[in-house]
């Protein structure tokens, strides 16, 4: 049984532990990807716990039963009195229940090798090994347990160092009438939604899009930064986007006007459409918005549906005069596509509404593109690495994630440990190892080198064949100023392309056209020279 005061007390050792429990996982240096994304979700969970006993401790302080001073009075009027009192109730209490177990001030939420004791025995493995070292002996390297079971990632998505869109990109290219892209290009201009046309922002399958995006991204977002404060982003965004939207500047949606001026008109006054015509056009398109009716048109016309509704129920109402998000009920009264019934625009305030919802989601694509754009240029950088490579070499790197994310540090491993680790195994399309005998055949066994590509390596004659038609030789073969033509097909060495570069500009020179020396010309005798011999026959007189 807990006293309020000494809750309190509880309350801030606890408090103050999480704060160093932070600060140790804050200090710590995590080798991989996944380690280094559930620290941050580590932190934010001792942030979390601490905002709540800081809640708790406010509500205690503030002491609205006033419990908390009945309290501490008891123990200022007389300590010895009051200090005997509580011990008598804290041994009935015991009496009555001898198997209660005591509640510790928290349960240890750092894992073990975070521990204060783990981390002066790492620590001291540390320093004996720099004791030990000699010469030009290394060390033995410890690597750091890593984190793991606060947060998923898919393999694409590779522990959140990049952008898993397929799903997304499929639906966009399922839209109608939008224009068919790569992948490489959607994860570049995905956010580029003002300029798709209006007619594929009004269907379902482009909400259903746009509102499936926006959640993912958000989502992202929240599991690579749990220490931002996403929700208030979010906020600033929706109060940016309201502001646009009512001055009419949000891009794409400009020619989208709030509605403001709806009132509906009294037709009893009035015996004929002439007569509704003397109102003008604004007043009528007025009335017609606020009855749900289509307000296009000349003056005769909104004029004339207008008058055809007087004296006319609502529910025998034309279905080509209502507005497109209009319906009518049974009720007789004129119901927007929400259901709203009443003094309202009807079905053009619905559409208005249903425009600025699209719009609303839009923006915050265009907040969380703005957010997550490091991760956004990586997820780029990544899928042009992707594609520069065979489709063995992508199936081995995505196999290998994992194991790296375990065992090995991202950033300090040698790359041609890399290279090694990825060519190591070739996986078929089942994703597993192909056969020995199969790997031979395909010539797998052997490694070609390219020096115009700076000595990159191509596993087996097929990989080596393509190649020289893909971007790393012609970007190398641009470097050295020379056009990747098939005359170069498969050389590989700088100083031959360049050779046979020469070899080809000398023979162009020697096949170019000498007007000088094979442009004939047939003097007065019938006799055929060239035009040199010509013109100096000429000069002589001899002609």
């Amino acid at each position: 049984m807990d006293f309020l005061v000494e809750k309190q007390r509880q309350l801030h050792e606890e408090v103050d532990r999480l704060v160093k429990d932070g600060a140790t996982v804050m200090q710590h240096k995590f080798d991989t990807q996944k380690s280094k994304v559930n620290a941050l979700h580590l932190q934010r969970l001792l942030v979390d716990r601490m905002s709540n006993n800081a809640r708790e401790l406010v509500e205690l302080y503030n002491d609205a039963d006033g419990e908390r001073k009945k309290e501490i009075d008891a123990l200022s009027v007389n300590p010895f009195e009051s200090f005997y009192e509580k011990l008598g109730e804290i041994k009935e209490y015991h009496k009555e229940a001898p198997n209660a177990i005591a509640r510790p001030v928290r349960t240890d939420i750092l894992p073990d090798f975070l521990q204060p004791e783990a981390l002066l025995e790492a620590q001291q493995q540390k320093n004996a090994s720099r004791k030990r070292k000699t010469g030009n002996d290394k060390p033995a390297e410890t690597k750091t347990p890593g984190l793991a079971g606060f947060v998923e990632f898919s393999g694409e998505e590779s522990h959140g160092r990049f952008l898993d869109l397929h799903e997304h990109f499929v639906a966009y290219n399922n839209l109608k009438g939008v224009p068919h892209m790569e992948y490489l290009e959607y994860v570049q201009t995905f956010d580029l939604l003002s300029e798709l046309p209006r007619q594929i922002k009004k269907t379902a399958a482009y909400k259903s899009y746009i509102n499936n995006l926006a959640a993912y991204l958000v989502e992202f977002y929240r599991r690579t930064n749990p220490l931002a404060d996403i929700d208030a982003e979010l906020a600033q965004a929706q109060k940016d986007f309201e502001a646009l939207w009512a001055s009419g500047k949000f891009r794409g949606w400009q020619d989208v006007k709030p509605i403001t001026n709806v009132e509906r008109l009294d037709l009893s006054a009035f015996s004929s459409a002439s007569e509704l015509e003397a109102l003008g056009m604004d007043r009528l398109k007025s009335a017609l918005m606020a009855e749900g009716l289509k307000c296009g048109g000349t003056l005769q016309q909104r004029a004339q549906r207008l008058f055809s509704t007087k004296g006319v129920p609502r529910e025998k109402w034309s279905k080509a005069i209502l507005a497109k998000g209009a319906k009518r009920n049974a009720n007789g009264a004129s119901a927007n596509a929400n259901g709203s019934t009443g003094n309202n625009a009807g079905g053009v305030v619905s559409v208005v509404d249903e425009k600025k919802e699209v719009a609303s989601v839009e923006a915050r694509i265009l907040v969380m593109a703005k957010l997550l754009s490091q991760v956004r240029r990586a997820t780029k950088e990544n899928v042009e690495r992707k594609m520069a490579r065979s489709a063995g070499e992508v199936g081995d790197e995505e196999d290998l994630p994992e194991i790296d994310d375990e065992f090995e540090s991202d950033e300090e491993e040698d790359e041609d440990m890399k290279v090694g680790k990825r060519n190591a195994l070739v996986l078929g399309p089942d994703g597993k190892p192909i056969p020995y005998w199969l790997y031979r055949l395909h010539g797998l066994n052997i490694i070609y080198t390219c020096e115009i590509c700076g000595n990159y390596p191509y596993r087996g004659p097929k990989n080596f064949q393509q190649h020289f038609t893909e971007w790393r030789h012609a970007q190398g073969m641009r470097a050295l100023g020379i056009p990747n033509t098939k005359h170069f097909a498969n050389v590989t060495n700088i100083n031959d392309a360049k050779a046979l570069w020469a070899r080809l500009q000398d023979q162009k020179a020697q096949e170019r056209f000498e007007p000088d020396q094979e442009e004939e010309y047939e003097d007065s005798m019938g006799n055929v020279v060239n035009k040199k011999t010509y013109n100096d026959l000429l000069k002589q007189g001899l002609l």
